[in-house]
């Protein structure tokens, strides 16, 4: 083998394995953007917070305070449509928008209390029901405590869970971005540098965009497509809304990232073909001279 032939076949070999290095860099970045910039921001939370979970935390609400009615032996029809569906999301979303302000939400209960105690007087009126104690003073100890616990419940344990790993991990997330951005731009720099000549370059980067591209679409679209991410055993109901829509948006991420370094594989392919297309034809332009 000629001594052009082995620079030709290390050049290879150690460009293969800078472009290896580089899908995992890059693999490793895009897991990572995705979780930290897409699922783990306040935009992400919220749209990964669907109808679903909104129920199922509306109804999680409602129950905790039936339970604490049904002791005072009290009709429950008293907190029929004091809490509606939509204030109760209302104030989910106000939740995680206060705590990405590093603020406490507290929600409005102005109207509520005021349906609660009108319910309450109302129950004692046409029962006829003789109170142990002051109806005003029981009436006004039932308000304060469901209106409490109405505060402490719409901030479920899920969500607070998730609020706590976010603030935890995001700066060291953008630390990590930001070395695994570094040592992509090296690499690509690398491999462009040793090949000399861009379309031999350009074709490690385009095999390492598309491998990434596989990486990123297998499994999780499998997950996806086939549900699975759906088949968790998670309890309370809230709970397993929330988490089924933390997988499900982070799935599609993925899958939009794959879709992108697609593009950027096809698009790189091109560019290194016109290269090398515009490089041939000099060259044939050259001998005919």
């Amino acid at each position: 083998m000629t001594e052009k032939g082995n620079n030709n076949t290390a050049r290879a070999v150690v460009s293969g394995i800078f472009a290896f290095v580089l899908t995992l860099v890059l693999f490793a970045g895009t897991g990572l953007s995705v979780v930290r910039f897409g699922v783990l921001e306040k935009n992400g939370i919220i749209s990964s917070m669907n109808e679903d979970y909104y129920r199922a935390s509306y109804d999680n609400v409602m129950s905790e305070i039936l339970h604490y009615t049904l002791p005072t032996n009290m009709d429950v029809k008293i907190i029929d449509n004091v809490f509606e569906y939509d204030k109760v999301k209302s104030d989910i979303k106000g939740v995680v928008v206060a705590a990405f302000e590093g603020k406490k939400y507290e929600p409005d209960l102005t109207e509520e209390k005021q349906k609660l105690e009108n319910n309450v007087y109302a129950y004692f009126e046409q029962n006829e029901r003789e109170a142990e104690g002051d109806v005003e003073d029981i009436c006004r100890e039932y308000v304060k405590d469901v209106a409490k616990l109405y505060s402490d419940k719409i901030m479920m344990p899920g969500m607070e869970l998730v609020l706590k790993a976010r603030n935890k991990f995001a700066r060291i997330v953008t630390i990590v971005l930001i070395v695994l951005a570094a040592a992509a731009a090296v690499l690509i720099f690398m491999i462009l540098r040793i090949n000399g000549r861009a379309d031999r370059g350009f074709k490690y980067l385009a095999w390492s965009f598309f491998a990434n591209a596989i990486m990123l679409a297998a499994v999780p679209g499998y997950i996806f497509f086939t549900g699975r991410h759906k088949r968790l055993s998670l309890t309370p109901e809230y709970f397993y809304r929330l988490i089924v829509g933390f997988v499900g948006k982070l799935l599609k991420s993925c899958l939009a990232a794959a879709v992108v370094f697609l593009v950027l594989a096809l698009t790189v392919t091109v560019i290194a073909l016109f290269v090398r297309s515009r490089r041939r034809d000099k060259a044939e332009e050259a001998a005919m001279e």
